[in-house]
């Protein structure tokens, strides 16, 4: 009689990394952890904080709803994109995917104002998530609702999502 190991179980090779981050993970690849990439279980993040309430919040506890999650990692280099910015990328996937798309974004500076978003804004204390999520720089992961991860891409190459959703959910 055999053992299993749930834990090993895995997709890798049937999501989505967009080439800009594909080839920037050559140079991380040398790095000795382990980081969460397409087709991985989305790694817990148990210490976020909702914004403005300040009330502790789980990872998990965000990703209960029907659809998927739209996840926007602020970074930890300041030159990450606007709230605009990222206000109007979720608005354009979300009007052309209508009930399947529900973002939030996770902050580790202020600058990300809560009051500019129209959708759950966190904080990442510790930068755990960060940590686990590789999100070294503006990073965009989308979750499928089995809690898998289906996509991961930074700021710069967001719009490779695009047609990964169009043959994904459509």
């Amino acid at each position: 009689m055999g053992c299993w190991c749930l834990l090993e179980i895995n997709y890798r090779g049937l999501g989505c990394i967009s080439p800009y981050y594909a080839k920037q993970s050559r140079r991380r690849a040398l790095r000795l952890r382990r980081v969460a990439i397409p087709g991985d279980h989305a790694p817990r993040a148990p210490h976020l904080s909702t914004l403005p309430d300040q009330d502790g919040i789980r990872l998990y506890d965000l990703l209960r709803h029907a659809g998927h999650t739209l996840v926007f990692l602020q970074g930890e280099d300041s030159l990450g994109p606007s709230s605009a910015e990222v206000v109007g990328f979720a608005n354009e996937l979300r009007t052309r995917f209508v009930a399947e798309i529900n973002p939030i974004a996770v902050r580790l500076e202020d600058t990300w104002n809560p009051a500019d978003f129209d959708f759950p804004v966190v904080e990442d204390i510790g930068e755990e998530m960060h940590y686990a999520y590789d999100a070294e720089s503006s990073s965009v992961y989308l979750i499928r609702p089995d809690g898998y991860i289906g996509f991961r891409s930074d700021w710069e190459d967001r719009d490779a999502l695009k047609p990964f959703l169009e043959t994904y959910l459509q």
